[in-house]
């Protein structure tokens, strides 16, 4: 499988190789590098002038990079984990256990705080960004999905 990335002409520019099936791509701020979670195995590519490949847990999905830029949180949906990753060094530095089937996470925009969403126990679980532990499930509907945040102007 390749990403395409298309120029305003929709006509394809050039193709890199991730991993098999790709699911998200992120980008640091500075926009030097991407990460891709690659679903069907196992690991988040890095794309820079190379590309790097980190193993994480079972089937990752979600992807989050935090504002600064310095870590990215990848929900790991079978191993029902969140893979903590280092933009510096692009080596996992953490794991975190969260609820049954996770498969989304957003960081709140102050960088305190990340939410992921678990399909299997209904919960989303709240994971405080300095100590790297969940510190809160809050009951949400059936199966969540998708999750955002984000600053609403006036």
């Amino acid at each position: 499988m390749k990403w395409e990335l298309l120029s305003s002409t929709t006509k394809v520019t050039f193709r890199l190789p991730v991993g098999i099936r790709p699911r998200i791509i992120v980008f640091t701020p500075d926009g030097t590098r991407a990460y891709v979670t690659n679903q069907a195995s196992n690991t988040v590519s890095v794309i820079d002038t190379v590309i790097t490949t980190i193993n994480v847990g079972i089937e990752p999905v979600g992807i989050v990079i935090t504002p600064v830029g310095t870590r990215i949180y990848v929900v790991n949906k079978v191993s029902n984990t969140v893979s903590v990753i280092s933009t510096l060094t692009n080596t996992v530095i953490g794991i975190i256990p969260v609820a049954l089937s996770p498969d989304q996470v957003t960081i709140i925009p102050d960088g305190t705080r990340a939410y992921v969403t678990n399909q299997a126990s209904n919960i989303v679980s709240v994971i405080d960004i300095a100590t790297n532990t969940v510190i809160a499930t809050v009951p949400v509907g059936v199966a969540p999905t998708g999750i955002a945040t984000g600053t609403i102007c006036e």
